[in-house]
């Protein structure tokens, strides 16, 4: 978040703005993606979730549609609706998106971080294959495929792939949770793995990695909006509303600007 804000009738969160379109729109439009890509991608996931268990956060809905990039093709992790604290009781929480659910969830036992490292399994596995592992549409139907197979890539049916992603994938896609890379250690066995050895994680977290795959930016010169002499008054009204003391007080500590960031 950069920062937020209020006036005399709303609240405001000023966050990234993120033009490059969301990792869905670019699987239909390139059907599979290169080993370079995918890493990348698949590290940026690892960097946000990395992030939000820290504070023992499970996103419980990475997929596609919730990935998105920014104009340097660097994807960021956004819909947190349905994210839940950690707890050791938790068969009871089971929502998500059917595909990405992790089977744990789908058959209501209890479940670790590791169920949005078998997310990223799906979608790694989507992103070479261009489909899903499990193409049900319903809790019901994915439910009937899980319990009669266990997915897993062949890696020589996808030569143009290193032995490394065709592993990195397969362990996450584990249907015993407790065999699913990431399972006891967290986060750390993901970013250990072989496929991201001697990887620049610094540099990713820096933002002075070049994306191998870079979103075409489109409107790039379109004019700032200009602020009229009467928007202009009626801000300066509200700013001198916003000093009454009675306002102040109900809003007090919600305004915050990060300190990496400038407006």
């Amino acid at each position: 978040m950069v920062g937020s804000f209020q006036d005399k009738d709303h609240l405001y969160l000023i966050l990234d703005y993120l033009s490059g379109g969301d990792l869905r729109y670019h699987l239909l439009l390139n059907k599979t993606f290169r080993e370079e890509q995918i890493k990348f991608f698949i590290a940026c996931i690892i960097l946000g979730l990395e992030y939000i268990n820290q504070y023992q956060v499970i996103h419980r809905d990475i997929k596609p549609e919730n990935l998105v990039l920014d104009c340097k093709g660097y994807l960021k992790i956004t819909d947190f609706g349905i994210a839940r604290i950690y707890k050791n009781e938790n068969s009871n929480e089971t929502s998500g998106t059917p595909g990405y659910m992790a089977p744990e969830i789908i058959l209501k036992q209890n479940y670790n971080y590791s169920v949005d490292f078998y997310a990223i399994g799906v979608i790694c596995y989507e992103m070479i294959t261009g489909k899903r592992p499990y193409l049900g549409r319903t809790k019901k139907e994915i439910r009937d495929e899980m319990l009669g197979k266990q997915a897993q890539l062949n890696a020589k049916e996808h030569l143009q792939y290193s032995f490394n992603l065709i592993e990195f994938t397969n362990k996450l896609l584990m249907r015993k949770q407790q065999n699913r890379l990431g399972y006891q250690n967290g986060i750390k066995e993901l970013k250990n793995h072989k496929l991201f050895q001697s990887f620049q994680w610094e540099k990713l977290m820096n933002k002075t990695m070049i994306a191998p795959y870079q979103p075409k930016q489109e409107d790039k010169t379109r004019p700032c909006q200009k602020t009229s002499d009467s928007q202009q008054t009626l801000f300066n009204e509200q700013l001198k509303q916003l000093k009454f003391k009675e306002i102040q007080m109900l809003f007090d500590g919600y305004t915050y600007l990060s300190e990496e960031k400038i407006i």
